[in-house]
């Protein structure tokens, strides 16, 4: 490197200049990596250490990845005066290598860009790379367990949580239409350290949306048939109102259940009864709660259709046999008789 050879004996910026038209050709990773050591141990001979830090920030902008850029960050870190100068330019060559703006996207949820980043930055980072985070959740389709597993991991990061960008983020992934991403959703809840924060920096308005948007993509699934989706919407609200953030929240619990009645309502009757007949493997509450459903059917077709043959069928789906209860009044009549 030109920098190692002449940085005592040119002026620095002569230095710069020339470096430059050498290095118009990237370094590989593996090229930057073996360079580094040995340029600065040259620069920790240098007196001036104005120019010291000039050299350095020049070389923090030659990094050609992120994982580059770590690694020259550890190495400088042996050198606590020359690294506290340099803080400001590893933040900005950072921000440069997550921009969306670049031909090449960056992929986030790869470790480099966030667990990997050197613990005395991660404060300034955290919300530089929610924001960009944020976009490229908002830009993907295909998520697949791993890279959910990636951001779920991310989401539950505690040091991100004191950021603004954070709620965006967060509410990128709850609110997201597909049926991958949202099923973060009950993860998260369940998690102690997110709940606190659900609870504290999540507006009413914003847990509504989330829940409701969980529902609607729990309810509206390609290619199921109708009793099917009646009982992913009544299993997905119990499943969520059980978590450790909404246990304790009744109202909004209450408002889920309503946004459920609302949803299962306008399916045809007879999809309704299907889904308590096919509810006999649920648990207790889902198939109370779906009962409770078929009696607002009820209701809502009274001014329709034969009534007597509708109620009929709701009684017997709640369990009453009304044909066998007749046949034991008859035997009881003759015993006594």
């Amino acid at each position: 490197m030109f920098i190692k050879v002449f940085y005592s004996l040119l002026d620095a910026t002569y230095v710069f200049q020339v470096a430059d038209k050498l290095s118009s050709q990237s370094y590989t990773e593996q090229q930057f990596d073996k360079q580094v050591p040995g340029v600065l141990d040259s620069l920790a001979t240098l007196k001036d250490l104005d120019t010291s830090v000039r050299f350095s920030c020049y070389i923090i902008r030659l990094s050609p990845s992120v994982r580059c850029l770590w690694n020259l960050y550890h190495e400088i870190s042996c050198l606590p005066n020359l690294l506290e100068n340099c803080v400001d330019e590893f933040v900005g060559v950072y921000c440069k290598f997550i921009s969306r703006r670049r031909a090449r996207k960056p992929d986030l949820l790869q470790p480099w860009f966030w667990s990997q980043v050197p613990k005395n930055l991660m404060e300034r980072l955290a919300g530089p790379f929610c924001e960009v985070l944020t976009e490229q959740i908002s830009s993907e389709t295909n998520w697949p367990q791993e890279r959910l597993d990636g951001l779920t991991a991310i989401a539950l990061d505690a040091r991100l949580q004191s950021k603004d960008q954070f709620s965006h983020f967060v509410l990128a992934i709850m609110t997201h239409k597909s049926e991958e991403m949202v099923s973060i959703i009950p993860v998260l809840l369940e998690s102690k350290a997110f709940s606190t924060y659900w609870n504290t920096r999540i507006s009413k308005e914003d847990k509504q949306m989330v829940c409701f948007n969980w529902l609607k993509v729990n309810c509206f699934r390609v290619g199921k048939k109708q009793k099917e989706q009646i009982l992913d919407v009544v299993e997905a609200c119990e499943s969520l109102c059980s978590t450790q953030a909404l246990k304790m929240d009744k109202v909004l619990c209450q408002d889920m259940d309503m946004e459920v009645e609302r949803l299962v309502l306008k399916a045809k009757f007879e999809s309704i009864m299907n889904a308590v007949k096919d509810s006999h493997n649920c648990t207790p509450a889902i198939q109370y709660r779906l009962r409770m459903l078929l009696r607002s059917a009820i209701k809502q077709q009274s001014g329709s259709g034969d009534h007597r043959s509708k109620y009929r069928k709701m009684v017997q789906l709640l369990g009453y046999d009304a044909s066998k209860e007749r046949k034991k009044e008859l035997q009881k009549e003759k015993l006594d008789g």
